[in-house]
């Protein structure tokens, strides 16, 4: 394949990752419309690259290769996409198969892989480093195990308020698996930082608590 015509592709994939990132909230129908215009010559673009491609190599040769059987997926589903939001009205557009559809088309990202070197490079050293990380992971998930198990007993029956929420709690295993994960990982540092303030003084009013009763 020609080097110039990859390098232009990756320029185009760029650019079509930059539109999709574009969307938001509350955007004007003049604007919700040029993008859909724009997804939409960025899907033309995609076609006619699949078909110069199927004509250039023909259709065996071109799906032996299995980032070609990936792209060509990711194409058909942008194309379905796009028609259908080229014919369905404007309230018919947030249904759950132009949804489906719409979050394929964030794989277009994946083709960036594809013709960027280091990036496969990179890929590549994932790939052979997985086994190793599963080793890693499966460590983790046994200490986040052993003190989830910790925190049910000793903070399962703390009274939900502040950051001690229904999803963050110690009333279930999985609740509190989660509620461990969220703290090792830093997810909303001031609601932790509350959360071992108060698991402290709950511990420590149990223990007290139980040193007048063994007095009494």
């Amino acid at each position: 394949m020609n080097k110039q015509f990859e390098k232009n592709m990756l320029l185009i994939t760029g650019l079509n990752v930059v539109v999709m990132g574009m969307s938001y909230e509350g955007e004007s129908d003049m604007y919700a419309y040029a993008l859909l215009e724009l997804n939409l010559l960025f899907t033309i673009v995609y076609f006619m690259e699949a078909m110069i491609k199927l004509i250039g190599f023909g259709g065996a040769q071109y799906f032996k290769n299995n980032w070609n059987r990936f792209e060509f997926a990711i194409m058909i589903t942008t194309v379905a996409e796009v028609c259908l939001q080229q014919i369905l009205d404007v309230a018919s557009r947030d249904t759950v198969v132009m949804r489906v559809l719409r979050s394929f088309r964030a794989l277009i990202v994946v083709r960036i892989i594809r013709r960027a070197g280091r990036l496969k490079i990179l890929m590549k050293t994932l790939r052979l480093s997985l086994p190793s990380l599963a080793g890693v992971g499966g460590l983790l998930a046994l200490v986040y195990f052993v003190f989830a198990i910790l925190g049910m007993n000793l903070f399962g029956l703390v009274e939900r308020h502040n950051c001690i929420t229904y999803n963050a709690n110690f009333e279930t295993f999985w609740l509190s698996f989660l509620t461990m994960f969220s703290i090792s990982t830093g997810i909303n540092v001031a609601c932790n930082i509350y959360i071992y303030i108060y698991k402290y003084d709950f511990f420590v009013f149990k223990l007290k608590k139980k040193k007048k009763k063994e007095c009494v």
